[in-house]
């Protein structure tokens, strides 16, 4: 992490088939952005994906959630650009989901860092 980045808030995510540590962060752009680092998805699950969700318990049915969009990847580091004009602070979980067969494979609430 640059040393002029801001981390907002962090959530472990765990689940049977996901694994990681996602964080908000506040890049020097003011840019916010979601990384999730060192993350696992179970080999073979279909069309995962990472969502946000303002739902502290990781409901991904409700307003406000935002897709990432399906990964190629299962194992790593990523980083999405979250949409102009959304809230960080409005965000209560980061859950990893299969949109083709409405399954969660893991969540973590995000909890405020300062």
């Amino acid at each position: 992490m640059g040393s002029d980045e801001v981390i907002l808030s962090e959530a472990a995510i765990s689940g049977p088939e996901a694994r990681g540590t996602a964080r908000l962060i506040r890049q020097a752009s003011g840019a916010v952005v979601l990384r999730v680092e060192a993350y696992w998805i179970a080999e073979g699950a279909p069309d995962a994906r990472f969502y946000l969700t303002p739902d502290a318990g990781g409901a991904v049915n409700v307003d406000g959630v935002i897709d990432f969009g399906k990964m190629d990847q299962l194992t790593g580091t990523v980083e999405f650009a979250l949409p102009e004009g959304v809230d960080p602070a409005s965000l209560g979980a980061v859950v990893v989901y299969c949109k083709a067969y409405s399954v969660e494979f893991g969540k973590g609430a995000l909890q405020a860092t300062a």
